[in-house]
C-alpha cells in the first residue's frame, strides 16, 4: 500500500501473487514475469500522479480460482477512483497459465472439447437474450452482441463471460455475469 501524499484516502494497494511450481521454474518465471510487469505499471501509474491535482486512489487485488496440475487461473478484481469522479470503475477479470511451460491462454484454450459447442457465440446471444437484465441491455444495431471481453471460472469449475461496467449495459447495472453451461478441461 502506497498512500497519497495529498490525500491519504486516495492510496494505491496491491495484492498481486508471487506463483512457485516445485521443479519446474521456467514456468514459474514465465508466470511470475506477468505478475511484475502488471505490478510495476499499476505503480508507476499511480506515483505518477503523486503531488499533482489529478489525485487517483487504485487497488487490485488477485485471487487463484483453478489450481491443477494443468492450469492456475487468477481471478483479479480492481477499482480506479480519481478524485471528483462521479464513482469508481471497477473492473473483474481472469488471468489463466499452462502449468507446464507457463503459457497465458486464452479463454478458448481452457474449454473442455466436449463443451466447446456450448460456449459460441450464438450460445451467448441465446443465454443474452433471455438474460434477467436482458432489458437494461444497450440495443446493438444487429441485435447481437460480441463476447465479452472478460471471463471467470467458477468453484464448479464452470465458464462464465463476465461483461464489465459500460461493456453491454449502464454502469448503475453493474458487472453483467453469463453463466455459459461449458466447463474447463
Amino acid at each position: 500500500k502506497i498512500v497519497n501524499d495529498k490525500n491519504d484516502n486516495f492510496a494505491l494497494e496491491l495484492s498481486f501473487p508471487q506463483v512457485i511450481i516445485p521443479g519446474n521454474s521456467d514456468a514459474e518465471e514465465k508466470i511470475n514475469s506477468y505478475f511484475r510487469k502488471a505490478y510495476n505499471t499499476a505503480e508507476r501509474k499511480y506515483l505518477a500522479k503523486q503531488g499533482t491535482e489529478d489525485i487517483t486512489s487504485i487497488s487490485e487485488n488477485y485471487t487463484i480460482s483453478v489450481n491443477t496440475k494443468k492450469y492456475l487461473i487468477f481471478r483479479f478484481k480492481g477499482m480506479t477512483y480519481a478524485y471528483h469522479a462521479a464513482h469508481p470503475l471497477s473492473w473483474d477479470a481472469s488471468v489463466a497459465f499452462r502449468v507446464k511451460d507457463g503459457k497465458k491462454l486464452k479463454w478458448q484454450d481452457l474449454i473442455s472439447p466436449k463443451d466447446k459447442d456450448k460456449v459460441t457465440l450464438e450460445a451467448l446471444n441465446k443465454k443474452l437474450a433471455v438474460h434477467p437484465l436482458v432489458t437494461t441491455f444497450i440495443p446493438t444495431k444487429s441485435g447481437k452482441w460480441n463476447y465479452a471481453q472478460e471471463y471467470y471460472i467458477d468453484q464448479n469449475r464452470e465458464f462464465h463471460f463476465l461483461y464489465g461496467q459500460y461493456e453491454i449495459a449502464p454502469y448503475a447495472v453493474g458487472f453483467v455475469d453469463v453463466p455459459m453451461d461449458g466447463k474447463i478441461q
